[in-house]
């Protein structure tokens, strides 16, 4: 079960927005965590807590007393306050962490319309909008593990829309080029400290400069094409996070794209599989292999 309290506390850290105001972001954030510490200290007896944030409660109830105990902690807490809460049941809770999480109501999944019924919070299994609409085939991937016991790879290799294989990359003020296809090249450098000779990349080709700030990119099979880079005057290039070390660029309108055979599919299959792995609790590290 959850307890979610009513705010328009969003509003406060959007610089867009008439409320905007970083002060009162901070306030309520702390008067919040200090009333909802109040109120989990009167139910906790009551239940077993698992996830507290700034504007709502998890937690498991075992019994109908002790959900009866809770409800009247919650109403006296509410005139002593004067603020309300949401009492919102759940049947199964996926978490990673605090931030990140589904939850699943009781009965099906969707609605006779087709909505879902479930709800996610957090960048890995969020519902996405069009206006960030980032590798969406990965967030479909893992909800999909989780909701319907799916394997990853069966989301992925079924996609046939272009548009959701998408991973949205924009260049910020803080660098001066971007750049395709640039080699780099482990060699060995002496060092004259030590004496020993350290393994160090370098950059054996500048690639090309690309005139755009943001760049629709797809991961790719194809030999010729390299890497996505941002670049600062005087330094090396820096690979764009989450995108392939080869891959194309399509900047142009998505309607009616098919997947072409050149995408690599197994770049998003890995991807999404470190993701629910996350959520397990299992490393994504490699074992070394014993000598």
């Amino acid at each position: 079960m959850r307890y979610k309290g009513n705010t328009v506390y969003g509003t406060f850290g959007d610089q867009y927005n008439n409320l905007y105001d970083k002060r009162m972001m901070r306030s309520v954030c702390v008067a919040g965590q200090i009333l909802l510490t109040d109120f989990i200290e009167r139910i906790e007896p009551y239940c077993t807590l698992f996830n507290l944030n700034t504007d709502g409660v998890f937690f498991v109830c075992e019994s109908d007393d002790d959900l009866a105990e809770i409800i009247e902690a919650q109403k006296e807490w509410e005139q002593r306050t004067r603020l309300i809460l949401e009492l919102e049941e759940y049947v199964r809770v996926v978490q990673k962490d605090v931030n990140n999480y589904i939850i699943v109501p009781e009965g099906g999944l969707y609605t006779e319309e087709g909505k879902p019924r479930w709800k996610a919070k957090g960048a890995y299994v969020k519902q996405l909008s069009e206006i960030d609409y980032d590798l969406p085939i990965v967030n479909f991937a893992v909800t999909n593990y989780f909701l319907k016991n799916k394997p990853v790879e069966e989301t992925i290799n079924e996609c046939t829309k272009l548009h959701d294989f998408q991973r949205v990359v924009k260049m910020t003020n803080a660098y001066d080029y971007a750049k395709k296809n640039c080699k780099f090249e482990a060699v060995k450098v002496l060092n004259e400290v030590t004496g020993k000779m350290n393994r160090k990349v370098m950059l054996v080709d500048e690639g090309y400069l690309l005139q755009d700030k943001t760049f629709r990119v797809f991961a790719s099979l194809r030999e010729d094409d390299g890497g996505l880079f941002k670049q600062k005057k005087g330094e090396n290039p820096a690979k764009f996070s989450n995108t392939s070390e080869k891959c194309f660029i399509d900047n142009e309108s998505m309607e009616g794209k098919s997947v072409p055979d050149y995408l690599d599919r197994q770049f998003y299959i890995d991807l999404a599989q470190k993701r629910v792995n996350h959520f397990l609790g299992v490393s994504n590290r490699k074992k070394k292999l014993n000598k």
